[in-house]
């Protein structure tokens, strides 16, 4: 989770308890989108070159 996230749940008090969990799981899907991202360009790059 970001920084920022951190010190706006930190301050929320209970509240901020239950956005750090909902913003840890968007955290972790944005970096399993980026490594897709990732992925699919090596593999896009590979095609190019195979054909």
């Amino acid at each position: 989770m970001s920084f920022n996230a951190q010190v706006v749940a930190a301050r929320a008090g209970q509240h901020g308890r239950e956005f750090a969990v909902v913003a840890n799981v968007l955290s972790d899907i944005t970096g399993e989108i980026d490594g897709l991202t990732r992925k699919a360009a090596i593999l896009a790059e590979r095609s190019q070159h195979a054909g």
